[in-house]
């Protein structure tokens, strides 16, 4: 009747469970509970390549992904 549970970015609980010492014990379940910060780090003598950045991040955002 009882369960421990530990909040993470999913990403980073699937690793964990990948390599735990028994993968099998754990489960990534429920809803969503908080949408974690990302950072892109790139060379800041490159706009071209900023600008694509820039144009792929909008896109995801926009479409949901």
């Amino acid at each position: 009747g009882r369960a421990s549970a530990f909040v993470m970015d999913d990403v980073l609980l699937a690793d964990l469970i990948a390599n735990s010492k028994n993968p099998k014990e754990f489960a990534i379940v429920g809803e969503t509970l908080s949408v974690e910060p990302y950072g892109v780090m790139m060379r800041k003598d490159d706009p071209s390549f900023k600008q694509l950045v820039d144009a792929e991040i909008t896109r995801v955002i926009v479409k949901g992904e």
